[in-house]
This record gives structure tokens, C-alpha cells and sequence, in this order.
């Protein structure tokens, strides 16, 4: 089985799950009609600019203000903002955390075969694009259509098209392009100018090539908007949209919140009886690689190697299917011979060669780990389904029972030594309880423990007589 593209819509949520011989690399979800701002265009309102940042924070109409760095507000406003004026930006990356969406003022939108880059004399050619004819012939007639006045970049699906494909696709952009300069003339206040488009749309536009086996899903209605966007964008491709007929749910039958379920986990199985540990922080993300059950029949240099290679691809497709983006650590487990640790790089770069964003492994650092950045476009896949944890605050633990009994008994002890000989109920959960009543209460007025509350925490009250 190939790539499979499949999409469900269900509850107010369309989810496109993207396998590769049967396993989950990629999950988008689009609750609400929306995935998140990469990519729109906005009209937003300049709050403030703080030099010393080179920055300034601009209102999209969102909760927290857009970061724009000032190098990417073009020369002509670079040294002319100022608070209260109006401007035209996309975003280019998710908010995150305290962080707003940062901004960008140079448009680019994205087409099938193209991407537009308005008012710019530019022309360039996909990386992913690698025979040199191709390229060349690609980059000269990109050349020649920004002699229109708009630059663009020839994407990797237009490896192969005729130039009249590429043409059209292309000024199908411009022709958008005088609309949402209207709109964003006509905006008073900050909103949103232009949405990058729904799941249905860019799982057409941005993923249906050849490498793609099916589009499969149980829909009706986002089967007909998948055939439509098919016929506008990629009709040699519409014949592979298919309509499943299934009692059980499609996301059910290819297994996919299972294969989720698995994959999120803070330990990853690898098939060998390794595993994985990865922990995202908020600098980066750390991935240690260990050979747990896995002792193999061969030499240990040749066990180590196959473990390390087989991490290596379960890696590339955790970033995946995580979205992880920014700075990545792994700690491989050691090699002491150079042509092995080679031998994984090159297999580690191979693998990430299918990701649809930028991956760059940088090599081994001094300390033996292994060094990669992934371009960050949205929150990863964690933080996009999860919550900071109000128990542990988002560290991933909890105080222990005996920790939490110590700190009832010591805040107790705090009052008795200021003379306080008040009665107080200690209240918390069954396991703390039977610890304070170990540890003993310290003297000094009465006090009891009640098991009545959570485990993770415990409330010092004044003991009225009341249950």
C-alpha cells in the first residue's frame, strides 16, 4: 500500500490523516473552520514598534498581537511604522505560548504549480526540485513570467508540467491578487484579508501528485468538494478521489487514532524492542534513542548500528506526525567507528527527505548527538491536542504523596511557631492522609486529617466542629 490520503469530517472537526503503507506520518484537524492562521493575510493595526527588538507588534484580530520583525517589513515600511497605522501581513508561523503569530509584510500565495509573491522582481525554483535540466528549464520560464511585474516561485508539483500549465496557474494568482489589495484598502479595523484555505483544499492543492495512491473518504460532502478542487487544480489526478461506503468509521478501519494514541506517548517502541524517549521543551526537542530489550544475535557493533538505523527513520516519522519544528537533539546510542556514524547520517538525511518541511541535520556534535532543525509553521501536534496540566504545571510530574504530606505538616508547623493555636483540618486525598498521620502532626493545638480531597494537593482550614 502506498500514500493514502484520508479525510473525515465529524462533530465539528474535518481531520486529514496522511499513511504511508498502512502507518500515520501526518494528522491535520480543522475545528471550526479553521487550522490555525499560517498562511492567511490580515489587515493589522500597528500597536506599538520597540527598536531595541527590531520589532514591532501589530492587532490581526486575534487574542494576542502578531510579532513582525522589522527586517521582514519590507524597505518601504521598515523605517515608517508607527502605532495606529494600518498594514497588510501574513502570518508565517503559529502563536506559541506567550508568543503571538509572527508576521511578515511580503506576500507570498501559494497555487498548485506556483507561488506569487506580489510586486517582487523575483524568480526561483523549489529545492526539492533536483535534475539540473528540469531546473533550468523551470527558472527560465519562471524568469520570464515575474517580467510581468510579480515575482514567483515554481513549485515542486510543477516538476514535468508544460509551460502553459505553469503560465495559467500563475496568473490565476494575479488575478486575485488586485481583490485582496481592495479589501485591505477598504479595512478599518484589523481582520482577517484571506484564508490559505480549508483541509479539503490543501489536501488537493498542496499533497495530490503522483506519490499519492488514493484520496480516500466516507463523506458525501467532502467528497464532492475534493472532486471540485481536483477538477479546478489536478483533473489527471481526480480519478483517484474515492468515496468509501463503510459502517464503521474510515478513521476506524485504517486505525488511525490507535496509530495516534501510540505515537503521541513520551515512549515510542521500536520494532527491534528499543525505544524511544522524546521530550518537547520549550527550547527544543530531546530524543533519546535506547536499546532496552534489544540485544540482538550479532556482534554488539552491528546490533548498535541496526537499532540506531532503525531510530533514525522512526524519528523522521515522529517529526512528522508530531509537527515538531525548531531545534531537535538526539541522542543516538554510541558508535566508536566513524564510517558507521557516517553510515547514520546519511540514512537519518534519507529519511527526512519526505518531509513535506524543511529538515536540515547539521551532524554530530562533540558530545556524540546528533544536531537538526525542522522549520516551525504551526504548534506541534502535542500542544495543538493537549493542555498544560494543572496538577504538575506542565512539567509531566507531580509532587509524591510523602512530598505533599511534608508541605501540609510543615505549613502547619509555620503556624504553631507563631503561636497560633487555632484547631485545623488538614483536607486531602486518602494516600497524602495516610501519610500525615505517619509523619504526626506537630503540637501546639488540635488538628486532624481528613481524606476528602486530591492527592496532589491538600487545603489548611480552620476547624469549626462542621464535617
Amino acid at each position: 500500500m502506498g500514500k493514502v490520503l484520508a479525510l473525515e469530517r465529524a462533530c465539528g472537526e474535518t481531520r486529514l490523516a496522511v499513511l504511508e503503507g498502512g502507518r500515520l506520518f501526518e494528522l491535520y484537524a480543522e475545528r471550526g473552520g479553521s487550522d490555525g492562521v499560517t498562511g492567511n493575510i490580515y489587515a493589522g493595526r500597528v500597536e506599538n514598534v520597540v527598536p531595541g527588538m527590531n520589532a514591532a507588534f501589530v492587532d490581526i484580530g486575534m487574542k494576542k498581537n502578531g510579532f513582525l520583525n522589522l527586517d521582514d517589513a519590507g524597505p518601504e515600511l521598515r523605517g515608517k511604522l508607527k502605532p495606529g497605522q494600518m498594514i497588510l501581513v501574513q502570518a508565517e508561523r503559529e502563536a506559541t505560548g506567550n508568543k503571538g503569530p509572527r508576521l511578515k509584510c511580503q506576500i507570498s500565495i501559494a497555487g498548485r504549480l506556483t507561488v506569487l509573491l506580489p510586486g517582487l522582481r523575483y524568480a526561483g525554483v523549489s529545492k526539492k526540485i533536483e535534475d539540473e535540466a528540469e531546473r533550468d528549464r523551470l527558472f527560465a520560464i519562471a524568469s520570464a513570467l515575474s517580467e510581468r511585474g510579480d515575482g514567483m516561485i515554481v513549485r515542486t508539483e510543477a516538476e514535468g508540467a508544460a509551460e502553459a500549465e505553469i503560465e495559467a496557474d500563475f496568473e490565476r494568482l494575479r488575478a486575485d491578487w488586485p481583490r485582496i489589495e481592495e479589501a485591505a484598502r477598504h479595512a478599518a479595523s484589523p481582520r482577517l484579508i484571506r484564508a490559505d484555505g480549508d483541509l479539503a483544499l490543501r489536501a488537493v492543492r498542496d499533497m495530490l501528485n503522483a506519490d499519492v495512491e488514493r484520496v480516500r473518504t466516507d463523506d458525501a460532502e467532502l467528497y464532492a468538494q475534493l472532486c471540485a478542487h481536483a477538477s479546478a487544480l489536478a483533473p489527471r489526478f481526480a480519478d483517484r478521489i474515492e468515496l468509501v461506503a463503510c459502517e464503521s468509521p474510515l478513521f476506524d478501519l485504517l486505525r488511525v487514532d490507535h496509530q495516534l494514541e501510540e505515537a503521541l506517548s513520551r515512549r515510542v517502541r521500536l520494532r527491534s524492542g528499543g525505544n524511544l524517549v522524546i521530550d518537547e521543551t520549550e527550547a527544543l526537542t530531546v530524543i533519546d534513542v535506547n536499546s532496552a530489550r534489544c540485544t540482538g544475535k550479532q556482534d554488539p557493533r552491528e546490533t548498535i548500528l541496526r537499532l540506531n538505523l532503525e531510530a533514525a527513520d522512526e524519528i523522521a516519522r515522529q517529526l512528522r506526525l508530531r509537527d515538531v519544528g525548531g531545534i531537535v537533539v538526539v541522542d543516538f546510542i554510541d558508535m566508536e567507528a566513524a564510517d558507521d556514524r557516517e553510515a547514520l547520517l546519511a540514512r537519518f538525511r534519507q529519511a527526512v527527505t519526505g518531509d513535506p518541511n524543511r529538515v536540515n541535520v547539521l551532524g554530530v556534535t562533540a558530545l556524540g548527538l546528533v544536531e537538526l532543525t525542522r522549520k516551525r509553521e504551526r504548534l506541534s501536534l502535542f500542544h495543538r491536542l493537549t493542555r498544560e496540566c494543572g496538577a504538575c504545571g506542565g512539567s509531566g510530574r507531580e509532587w509524591s504523596y510523602e512530598s505533599v504530606a511534608h508541605r501540609a505538616a510543615r505549613e502547619l508547623w509555620r503556624r504553631r511557631r507563631t503561636g497560633d493555636a487555632s484547631a485545623y483540618r488538614i483536607v486531602t486525598g486518602v494516600r497524602v492522609a495516610e501519610k500525615l498521620r505517619a509523619i504526626g502532626l506537630p503540637g501546639g493545638g488540635p488538628a486532624r486529617v481528613d481524606a476528602c480531597g486530591r492527592d496532589q494537593e491538600f487545603e489548611l482550614l480552620i476547624d469549626d466542629g462542621t464535617e
